[in-house]
């Protein structure tokens, strides 16, 4: 299989696996009672724990957050009461600066069959979705539509 073939259908595997348990697993009324944290994965935790890396937040730029840097902190978020988590899409977006920024919040998508390798690898968000339902919370993932 061709190696882009190839790391297509991983894509959406792993998208199935994020949300697919979410989507037929709870229903609207498992999701009311749920105390739900949003989360743009690149301002939330690095995966080395740093926190001592300057982010310029003025240069709209990627500060190096990550899927699994979400995962060590699983703790903290739980700890506060939430039980529902709302990361930011998982999919490839604009490369580089635009003249509004780069894509650190993962909503300016191009490619729905990427992942966004600056949150990660597969491995990483596979690694969080199964944490998370581990500890009985519910993920989902931000998505917009184009028009």
């Amino acid at each position: 299989m061709l190696p882009t073939i190839r790391s297509s259908i991983l894509v959406w595997i792993s998208t199935l696996l994020l949300l697919a348990v979410t989507a037929t697993a709870a229903p609207k009324d498992e999701w009311r009672p749920r105390a739900i944290y949003q989360v743009i994965v690149d301002r939330f935790a690095r995966t080395d724990n740093s926190t001592t890396s300057p982010c310029n937040l003025t240069d709209r730029a990627y500060c190096g957050g990550t899927w699994r840097g979400l995962l060590y902190h699983l703790d903290y978020i739980q700890g506060m009461g939430l039980d529902a988590i709302w990361i930011s899409p998982i999919s490839a977006g604009i490369h580089g600066m635009t003249g509004d920024g780069s894509d650190y919040t993962g909503y300016w998508v191009t490619d729905m069959t990427s992942l966004n390798e600056n949150f990660g690898t597969e491995e990483d968000l596979l690694a969080l979705s199964q944490e998370i339902h581990n500890r009985g919370m519910l993920p989902c993932q931000g998505f917009l539509r184009g028009f």
